[in-house]
């Protein structure tokens, strides 16, 4: 009988598994079976193959198969710590990798790295040429070479330059804008550095009548007369009017806002006459309040003043409140004259003299000194006055009543959504029109055309 003894190969085993692979770590591993194999070596040597045994054949399958069985177990182990390792040095790769991307590396080489990273091994991404060991002993720790240290450098410096240039860029945009729509724009002048506001390039042709004209007498509409026959204007049927205004006498009240008005205007060659207000019923038809005060007035042949302040009353037919009346009839002074009043009066009932001198005025930035004021006693004084209150204390909140209940009655006040055109008509006020319509809570603290040593061009 003749004793077989098992050899002991040494085989060696590249470990590519597909975790391996994905994770981006492939090992080289040298694997005895021979060290693995004791069991099989130590049962095949104490029972030798006998050459024509009827069990030699299972004996040599139970040796395949324990072989098999040592063989996987050792591939698990080495999957395991083939997961483990890449598991660990994750970090360090992506570190690695991080690296060779902010190194101004060529276009090859980061595809390189990317798939070093994602793919390949550690030693692959060791072998780029952007990597340079500092030290043998330096455990791992890696830096660019001079050349892309220098070349990182000079990347860096050129950032930065191009981000002081932007911002210079923007910062003379910022300045030339300031300059240019006139709030810092500054001019020699015989009074000294005085500030310059620009007109629109669009200009209209100023009516021959208000050539000299600079003093703006307003009279607010508080309704709309819409009867067949103007002379009729004392009666409050001819009149669409609201609950609180349905009272007798109430008609004679606006004949003689529109009396005052235009008296004042005929004490004054230099002053314009502006009905402010818009097509608040609907009741009434696409007629306004502003026209309807000044055909009431013709119809009364300008009650007896000189024939000449016909000719200098206009109306104003987008207002509808207060404010409005206010500031849309200095922009129709200065869509006819082509300049601002310099000096401001509105006659209206004398319960709303506060609402105006308090608070439109400051909203609107004009001189206290230069306004006057004219008011009329009310029928129903107390009752407007217990209103007033709670109006006055909105605009207080919302200086240009652009929220809340202000903004509602605004929208109830034009049925026929006509809005109003004098953003886009005087453009000299623009900041001031961006500044409403972000219906902000504060005033605005821009140059007005009106403001003390404004110089208009």
């Amino acid at each position: 009988m003749r004793r077989r003894h098992v050899k002991k190969p040494v085989l060696a085993r590249a470990s590519f598994g597909r975790r391996a692979r994905r994770s981006g770590v492939a090992r080289v591993v040298r694997v005895s079976r021979a060290s693995f194999g004791c069991r099989a070596r130590r049962e095949t040597s104490t029972r030798p193959f006998v050459d024509g045994a009827d069990d030699d054949g299972r004996r040599r399958e139970r040796t395949r198969e324990t072989r098999a069985r040592i063989d996987r177990e050792a591939r698990a182990r080495e999957r395991r710590s083939g997961r483990e390792d890449a598991r660990a040095r994750a970090p360090e790769i992506a570190h690695r990798t991080r690296i060779a991307m902010r190194a101004n590396a060529t276009h090859a080489a980061r595809a390189r790295a990317f798939s070093a990273y994602r793919f390949g091994t550690v030693e692959d991404v060791e072998t780029l040429p952007m990597y340079r060991r500092k030290d043998d002993h330096d455990n791992g720790k890696y830096r660019a070479s001079a050349t892309t240290r220098a070349l990182a450098r000079a990347r860096r410096a050129i950032s930065r330059g191009e981000r002081v240039g932007w911002l210079g860029l923007l910062a003379l945009i910022f300045v030339g804008r300031t300059v240019f729509d006139g709030k810092e724009n500054r001019v020699p002048s015989a009074m000294g550095v005085m500030p310059v506001m620009r007109r629109s390039v669009v200009e209209r042709k100023t009516p021959a009548q208000v050539d000299g004209v600079d003093e703006l007498v307003v009279v607010p509409g508080h309704a709309v007369y819409y009867g067949n026959n103007f002379l009729e204007a004392k009666d409050e049927s001819n009149w669409a009017l609201e609950p609180h205004q349905l009272l007798e006498g109430e008609a004679k009240a606006f004949m003689e806002h529109m009396e005052r008005g235009v008296r004042e205007v005929a004490k004054n060659p230099r002053a314009m006459l502006v009905f402010s207000g818009g097509k608040t019923r609907r009741e009434a038809g696409a007629i306004s309040e502003a026209s309807s005060y000044w055909q009431v007035s013709r119809a009364f042949d300008w009650f007896g003043v000189d024939a000449g302040v016909e000719l200098r009353s206009f109306t104003e037919e987008h207002a509808r409140d207060s404010f409005e009346n206010l500031l849309f009839s200095v922009c129709r002074f200065f869509e006819l004259t082509r300049k601002f009043p310099s000096k401001i009066t509105v006659v209206g009932f004398e319960s709303k003299r506060d609402r105006f001198q308090k608070l439109h005025l400051r909203a609107i930035g004009y001189p206290e000194s230069n306004f006057t004021y004219i008011g009329t006693k009310a029928l129903n004084e107390k009752e407007m006055e217990a209103g007033e209150v709670k109006v006055r204390e909105a605009f207080a909140r919302d200086p240009f009543g652009c929220r809340g209940a202000l903004a509602a009655k605004r929208h109830d006040r034009d049925p026929f959504n006509e809005g109003a055109p004098y953003s886009s008509q005087v453009k000299i006020l623009s900041a001031f029109w961006l500044h409403i319509d972000t219906c902000s809570q504060r005033l605005y603290n821009g140059y007005f055309p009106w403001s003390p040593g404004m110089m208009i061009k």
